[in-house]
């Protein structure tokens, strides 16, 4: 409780209100006014009301029980028992509670790294950060920082949201934050990301040691794809959708990145000599390939296609749709220079004969995707020409993409984030 200071005697009680009833509790008997009775913070007004629950609701009124308009001092509780500190007092091993921090979830990890100092170093170590889903979520630049300092490995930021953090506050947690960090990650996932070029520089800048990036939807230009193109170990790639990419920055990244296996490039609006220029530089280690979506520059041509037969004989899986530049003798290329092929799509390309697929009976390609090549009335008999090949059951491409559903999204490239 706290002390309340009141000058009023007892003696002044009784002169002014008479005598106190017990008998129907504390209340004053005197025929005392309202208004000098209101003086008296021990005073509690109490009416007669009619029981009805109208009656109630109209009579009702606040009863004031405390002292308003005094000044209260606080005064705070001093304990005579000295701070008590277990972890002091009984030596506990880091390693110990290391092992309790294995039980928790990364949230309570983090509230626990902001008791001491000493949780905070225990809470830092890379093994609890190895994996970090932060899809669909707003975050700032501190948090890239950190993620990279704690040495995460497979990070998921698709869909999340980056804030700018105003410089004056982060100028003071530069050096140690933005200085030489021993980045580890090897997958990479910023499909549909809201980050800025500085934030973007920010992530891939340190990285050297990438197996899988993906950056769908991002502004690229040709200091991003310079430090993309640090990754001698890439193997998948996802450039799908990306604007601001140029011949110089796409052909830096083909020639360095030699160990690629996955590469999407579908919907870049890639230009007719930019398409030309990296098919001759492809990987001979590419198995499967997805140029599909350059209508507006009409970028994939029939040269294109042989160019990639000759620079990539082992590709397993060949996207080329939507490129109405495409003809049929295309499928000719397809058939002498990629003989490993399985999965061939042309969709909505309308320079191709339709007639020129039935060449591909002869062929290894298991799955062929026409969508809106053949007419509605002729998909049966197409069909029958293929017994043994899935015809049009692929609807969505998924070379290079993190996930291979849409309900998948938990694991990126086969790596559980959970």
């Amino acid at each position: 409780m706290m002390p309340i200071s009141v000058n009023v005697t007892s003696q002044q009680i009784y002169s002014k209100c008479g005598t106190i009833n017990m008998e129907n509790g504390p209340y004053l008997d005197g025929e005392s006014s309202e208004n000098e009775l209101d003086d008296y913070p021990g005073y509690f007004k109490v009416f007669r009301r009619d029981r009805s629950s109208i009656n109630m609701r109209e009579n009702e009124e606040p009863v004031m029980n405390f002292v308003e308009n005094r000044e209260v001092r606080l005064r705070r509780r001093s304990s005579a028992i000295p701070p008590f500190d277990p972890f002091q007092k009984y030596p506990i091993p880091d390693l110990v509670i290391e092992n309790i921090f294995e039980f928790l979830c990364k949230r309570d990890i983090s509230n626990a790294m902001r008791c001491c100092r000493r949780f905070y170093n225990i809470g830092e170590a890379s093994k609890f950060w190895t994996n970090f889903d932060l899809g669909d979520k707003r975050i700032t630049e501190f948090t890239l920082a950190a993620l990279l300092r704690r040495n995460t490995q497979y990070l998921r930021l698709a869909d999340a949201k980056c804030d700018q953090v105003n410089t004056c506050e982060l100028k003071p947690y530069h050096s140690k934050l933005f200085g030489k960090i021993p980045c580890s990650l090897k997958l990479l996932d910023l499909s549909r990301a809201i980050l800025n070029k500085k934030q973007l520089a920010m992530l891939l800048k340190p990285c050297q040691n990438l197996v899988g990036l993906s950056l769908e939807n991002q502004t690229i230009d040709d200091e991003i794809a310079s430090h993309i193109a640090k990754n001698p170990h890439l193997r998948r790639l996802d450039l799908s959708m990306t604007k601001g990419l140029t011949e110089f920055g796409l052909q830096l990244i083909v020639e360095k990145c030699r160990s690629l296996e996955e590469l999407s490039l579908a919907w870049c609006g890639l230009s007719q000599s930019t398409c030309a220029a990296i098919s001759k530089r492809l990987t001979s280690t590419l198995r499967k390939l997805n140029i599909s979506g350059t209508l507006e520059k009409k970028g994939v041509t029939d040269c294109v296609v042989l160019s990639i037969g000759q620079s990539c004989p082992y590709l397993n899986d060949l996207d080329i749709s939507d490129n109405i530049e495409v003809t049929k003798t295309s499928i000719v290329i397809v058939i002498r220079h990629l003989p490993k092929l399985r999965t061939l799509s042309c969709n909505r390309c309308y320079g191709i004969d339709p007639n020129t697929f039935l060449n591909l009976t002869t062929t290894g390609i298991r799955h062929l995707n026409v969508h809106g090549c053949i007419s509605e009335s002729n998909l049966e008999t197409f069909y029958a020409y293929f017994p043994n090949m899935d015809v049009n059951k692929t609807v969505l491409n998924y070379t290079a993409k993190p996930y291979q559903s849409e309900t998948a999204t938990h694991r990126i490239w086969g790596h559980s984030l959970r």
